[in-house]
């Protein structure tokens, strides 16, 4: 709700006025929960997670063209270089993931893309692999929403140090 503020009309006036616009929302969901409307809680769980993104551009007509939107996602490095990162798999026809290594010194080793189970997901058309880079491509219409990427970052033995 924070995130649409700007787009609001009119505006909250004042710190009191937004308060009351969060308890507003605050108790749609608590009475969502009481009726257990489990079907549009779970939709708006799901769209509260996400974001969103309207396009204005001028595409050529009869020609092929290709709309591409980068994120970046955040991630938390675990003990021993181990990494995961949420990918959100259905936002668009296909689905492209790439992680790179920029520090020389070290070695991305074991990638693992997951479900919702914890089963690795062999739904990949596309895999690329070196030792700084992984990346993976998938259009399969029967994708999961969400997925996770487990990724292990090493130093090699023979490197002393990292810069």
């Amino acid at each position: 709700m924070l995130l649409a503020l700007p787009l609001l009309d009119p505006p909250p006036g004042s710190s009191a006025a937004l308060e009351d616009r969060v308890d507003t929302y605050a108790k749609a969901v608590a009475a969502l929960a009481s009726a257990h409307d489990t079907e549009l809680l779970h939709a708006l769980a799901l769209h509260g997670r996400r974001w969103q993104v309207l396009l204005n551009t001028e595409l050529p007509l009869r020609r092929p063209a290709t709309v591409g939107i980068t994120e970046d996602e955040p991630f938390r490095a675990e003990r021993r270089g181990r990494i995961e990162v949420r990918l959100p798999l259905r936002d668009a026809r296909s689905v492209h993931f790439e992680v790179s290594a920029d520090d020389r010194a070290l070695e991305i080793t074991d990638t693992k893309i997951v479900g919702m189970d914890g089963s690795e997901l062999p739904l990949f058309e596309g895999i690329r692999e070196a030792r700084e880079y992984f990346a993976a491509y998938t259009s399969n219409p029967s994708r999961p929403a969400v997925a996770t990427a487990h990724i292990h970052l090493r130093v090699p033995s023979r490197t002393t140090g990292v810069t």
